[in-house]
């Protein structure tokens, strides 16, 4: 093992839980490997008052990959039990759970998404939550593959006392065509699509359509993190786009039943992440994305950076999504909505009804740049009302600024060594470093979240110290972040 690894960063052993590893793995997880940052200076000052109970980072409340369920020690610690359920059996998804992950749960429920009868599954799950010791406050989706199941358990359990957003609308808060025109019916702003199981369709549309310039994005409907997501300049490219996508199983898991053909949106992306309590909306925080063609990948994500409300250019963005949120009917709980902000406006990308995912590392960002995060507000959304409405719609001012780098291989191969992370931790923002791989791992060229090497976290008073910190990085990722065998 290098000496960076052995001085700066720790395998952590899985906690000792009500659950065992084996019960994780006969509920679906196949555990990876993953490293962590002990925590390094500035911002986790234990001095810090906005920061004092959030340190270590292993403590964070995470969520994997933007697709499982966060591991919640804050509800833990603020005297509740938290409850794990498995929507799905045996899905892929649960492999993004890494290896000796700080999780903990009081109680797992498998629900049965393979039976016939999915009414009968469900009164089972919900029966089986009824059988718990404790009284349920709150039912949530972790992920975007938890979002229907949450609002069916919401609906059947109990006499209708949790808090939920309906069934009415569920399937549009997860199905993106769906999504999209349940919107633009609502009267709000939204990208020119089709879905087609059928090239003929596909094609009937593209010619009826005729864009020009000839920008198309052909991706599945149902996944996440960039997934098999693919700009076509011809029709002939929308079609080879179209034959990898349709019947495939998709990222996270699910069969891609029809491919979702739609507008290049022209613009800068950005996220506004919320939370609501009847219908309620208050920002989080809004990130600026940094996409790039790289590795033959139009849109592949370099990082984010943290901002707040105070212009016209993200009020603008904050008032759209509202927009968003009212037409979907997410009233409440978290959002996550990705939105482009084109020429003639703001336009959704995709929302989910769940919290910002990415393994929860924008958290300590959040925390240290705006002074909460969506996270705890959520829980207090459920659980603490008073704390929520003590909070502003929206912050004005930044406490300091952040940004997020999202490590881009550029090769393939066996990593011999990680010599650039020395320079990375040398940093003047630098707050923590997360690694997917380590010497030894196999390095693939990143074209999505899937393929990331890692992550690291940057925070200071000085935004263009972040600024000049974040170049350093790509520069060395260019030359000199990993050496291959």
């Amino acid at each position: 093992m290098s000496d960076f690894l052995r001085a700066s960063m720790r395998v952590v052993d899985p906690p000792n839980t009500n659950s065992s590893r084996s019960d994780l793995l006969e509920g679906g997880f196949k555990p990876l490997r993953k490293a962590y940052s002990e925590p390094v200076r500035g911002l986790m000052d234990a001095l810090d008052p906005i920061n004092s109970a959030k340190a270590p980072f292993l403590d964070m409340w995470r969520s994997i990959a933007n697709r499982t369920l966060p591991a919640l020690p804050p509800p833990l610690q603020r005297g509740y039990h938290c409850i794990r359920i498995l929507a799905e059996r045996n899905s892929p998804v649960a492999s993004l759970v890494q290896e000796g992950i700080t999780t903990q749960y009081d109680a797992t429920i498998q629900h049965d998404n393979e039976a016939p009868d999915q009414e009968v599954a469900l009164a089972d799950t919900v029966r089986r939550l009824g059988e718990l010791p404790w009284k349920i406050v709150a039912v949530l989706p972790g992920a975007e593959t938890g979002v229907l199941l949450a609002d069916k358990l919401c609906a059947r359990f109990g006499n209708g006392e949790l808090r939920d957003n309906g069934e009415t609308l569920s399937l549009a808060r997860r199905n993106k065509y769906v999504m999209g025109e349940t919107i633009r019916k609502a009267g709000v702003r939204a990208v020119k699509q089709t879905i087609a199981s059928d090239w003929e369709k596909a094609k009937e549309f593209l010619r009826e359509w005729n864009p020009s310039p000839y920008k198309v994005i052909v991706k599945p409907n149902q996944s996440a993190g960039s997934d098999d997501v693919f700009l076509c300049n011809s029709e002939e490219e929308v079609k080879r786009g179209f034959d990898k996508i349709n019947g495939a199983i998709n990222g996270l898991g699910v069969v891609n039943e029809g491919v979702l053909i739609q507008e290049f949106l022209e613009g800068k992306e950005y996220v506004v992440d919320s939370v609501s309590r009847d219908g309620k909306h208050k920002v989080m925080a809004i990130w600026e994305y940094d996409k790039r063609h790289v590795n033959g990948q139009f849109n592949v994500y370099f990082g984010m950076k943290i901002r707040c409300v105070d212009d016209e250019l993200t009020r603008q963005l904050v008032t759209y999504q509202q927009s968003v949120l009212d037409a979907l009917e997410i009233k409440n709980g978290p959002a996550h909505a990705e939105v482009m902000l084109t020429s003639t406006g703001p336009c959704l990308v995709e929302v989910g009804s769940r919290c910002h995912g990415g393994e929860g590392t924008w958290q300590p960002i959040a925390d240290g740049c705006i002074g909460h995060n969506q996270i705890d507000v959520t829980l207090d959304c459920y659980i603490r009302p008073d704390e929520f409405d003590k909070l502003p719609d929206s912050s004005s001012k930044m406490i300091r600024h952040g940004r997020e780098v999202f490590l881009v291989a550029r090769e393939n191969g066996k990593i011999k060594a990680v010599p650039g992370i020395d320079t990375i931790m040398a940093l003047r923002s630098f707050v923590k470093c997360e690694m997917c791989v380590q010497p030894g791992d196999e390095l693939k060229k990143t074209v999505d979240c899937f393929t990331r090497p890692g992550a690291i976290q940057l925070i200071h008073d000085d935004a263009k110290v972040v600024e000049e910190d974040y170049e350093t990085i790509r520069e060395l990722e260019a030359d000199g972040l990993f050496v291959l065998e």
